[in-house]
């Protein structure tokens, strides 16, 4: 089992999130994250960093760790864009970038309406996220891509610049709907759960049934999930990564809330990595 550190961005500095994500590379962790929201969930007047530019600004601070948004709301940016973004965190990072990608959630629609996007719903940013994954694929490994969907469209569009990592960053979904675990099986390389534990064995089940539909190996794709180390006992924290890794996961986000500093970081490797 790898562990990786999320640290959410309301309230926190980034001198606060560098040192932070410097402790989690000295204390074992195997990759760090952030997330994608404008308006900070809870308290919405917390000041919230914007998160591709702020996981550039990390990778400088950092060696080892993978790196990425967990996940990065499709919503927010045409995956054009964002295809460009990742390949210049991809070289920023000498090649450690894993590329999470969301449709968005309840939680998230604060953003389209103070914003002025437009707010679609679900199913309609289910299917755009769909496309989403064939655009960033396209863009990371052709030298030219026309791409006519339903929602998005490209003529002759050149990338410009390949990404480190051959052919592309691994592509993560987050999302535990049977649409979202059939977009997973066809195009990304990782999954991420977010969720009560109890659901999460149900859920690694659909997507293994997915995942045989598409005719993938289950063990081309990674499996995890994110969890909340808050104030729990040691023996409630290693009951529970047991439960996650009998279900299936190999890699499990530890979620700790500001104020971050490399105590608070170190405290977390050794309860896990210890």
């Amino acid at each position: 089992m790898e562990f990786g550190l999320k640290t959410a961005q309301p309230g926190a500095s980034y001198r606060e999130l560098a040192e932070a994500w410097r402790a989690a590379e000295r204390g074992g962790f195997t990759s760090a994250w952030i997330y994608d929201h404008l308006t900070a969930l809870g308290d919405q007047t917390r000041p919230t960093l914007e998160a591709w530019t702020l996981l550039a600004a990390l990778a400088t601070q950092t060696s080892t760790l993978r790196i990425g948004v967990l996940v990065t709301d499709n919503s927010l940016r045409h995956p054009a864009l964002l295809a460009r973004e990742a390949v210049t965190v991809d070289h920023i990072s000498d090649g450690r970038l894993e590329v999470g990608l969301g449709a968005g959630n309840p939680r998230s629609e604060i953003d389209y309406r103070s914003y002025g996007l437009h707010e679609q719903p679900i199913g309609e940013r289910i299917g755009r996220l769909g496309e989403a994954c064939r655009v960033l694929r396209a863009l990371w490994t052709r030298e030219a891509v026309d791409f006519s969907g339903h929602y998005y469209h490209l003529s002759d569009a050149r990338p410009a610049i390949w990404p480190l990592q051959r052919p592309h960053p691994p592509l993560w979904i987050g999302g535990s709907g049977d649409r979202m675990l059939r977009i997973t099986a066809r195009y990304a390389d990782g999954w991420n759960f977010t969720g009560p534990l109890d659901r999460f064995s149900d859920a690694v089940g659909k997507l293994r049934a997915a995942l045989a539909e598409a005719g993938r190996d289950p063990a081309a794709l990674r499996v995890s999930a994110q969890f909340f180390l808050g104030d729990k006992t040691l023996a409630t924290i290693r009951d529970e990564v047991s439960r996650y890794e009998e279900a299936g996961a190999d890699l499990l986000m530890a979620i700790i809330e500001p104020p971050y500093s490399p105590d608070a970081v170190e405290r977390a490797a050794a309860v896990l990595l210890r």
